[in-house]
């Protein structure tokens, strides 16, 4: 059996990366630092188009289970998946790639206008076959976006995560997870737990952290999702309530064991069969 914390992702940025669009101190805590703290055992990187020494990073997060970089920017720059086969060869951890802001209009030159799902379900198979072993496609999707049918879309991704970007939507939000889990019905899950609210630019409620986490957690154990997503490093280490509050309830619950963790990848083969939603 697994625990929480094997399904427990960290969304990984450079760190200090988010401090000046949103007028927050200057943090100096790592992806993997992060996953320390929290007792994490994977994390996404997404250098927010910064220039990361990519090994130097994956060097630092050698000891986690599972590692996946950023491909949004892929249509534009194939040479991505190159380096993401070349770095897969040296770190055996490494078992996806993420696209973030896919739907997103303020990132149009890496958005779903750039991408067709002919084009998702070619680079799907490449992922999965290219490298020295399967890569699985995991997809960011937000609440704001439920308002538009993207299922021609979703259905080319191994997996889909959904985000709430502003506080004021988790007042309905066992209602938008269960809009997700009709949504996904073949696709592998997970929830994304904001620590800081970046849409409204001020500290998250900590309860609402919490209230969150216990969905998440009794969601993981019935096997409904397959992991939760703490957002993020880069505020993980300026004593933000949330923070401290989410530090709390993974040494409550962090051990508690769930019925295992699936992998990154999920064969298009097993997808024939549909899981239940919920």
């Amino acid at each position: 059996m697994k625990t929480i914390r094997d399904n427990t992702w960290i969304w990984g940025h450079p760190p200090g990366s988010v401090s000046g669009p949103f007028q927050l101190p200057p943090s100096q805590m790592t992806p993997m630092e992060a996953a320390a703290y929290f007792g994490a055992r994977n994390s996404f990187y997404l250098p927010m188009f910064a220039d990361v020494d990519m090994t130097k990073c994956n060097l630092g997060m050698y000891s986690l289970d599972h590692v996946g970089w950023a491909l949004e920017c892929v249509y534009s720059h194939p040479e991505v998946i190159d380096r993401l086969f070349s770095q897969a060869e040296r770190f055996p951890n490494i078992s996806c790639g993420i696209f973030d802001d896919f739907f997103n209009e303020e990132n149009a030159k890496n958005n779903s206008l750039n991408y067709t799902p002919e084009f998702l379900a070619s680079l799907r198979t490449k992922l999965h076959t290219g490298g020295v072993r399967p890569l699985g496609m995991w997809l960011v999707f937000y609440t704001k976006q439920f308002g538009k049918d993207y299922s021609h879309f979703i259905r080319e991704f191994d997996g889909v995560s959904l985000w709430f970007w502003s506080e004021y939507e988790l007042e309905n939000y066992e209602q938008f997870c269960r809009r997700f889990f009709e949504m996904t019905p073949t696709n592998k899950r997970m929830i994304g737990v904001y620590l800081y609210n970046f849409g409204e630019k001020k500290e998250a409620d900590l309860n609402l952290v919490k209230y969150q986490l216990d969905c998440c957690s009794s969601w993981m154990k019935d096997g409904t999702i397959d992991g939760v997503i703490l957002h993020t490093n880069a505020v993980a280490d300026l004593g933000l309530e949330a923070v401290e509050a989410a530090k709390q309830w993974y040494d409550l619950h962090g051990d508690e064991t769930v019925p295992g963790k699936a992998p990154a990848v999920l064969p298009r083969s097993s997808q024939i069969k549909k899981r239940s939603p919920i």
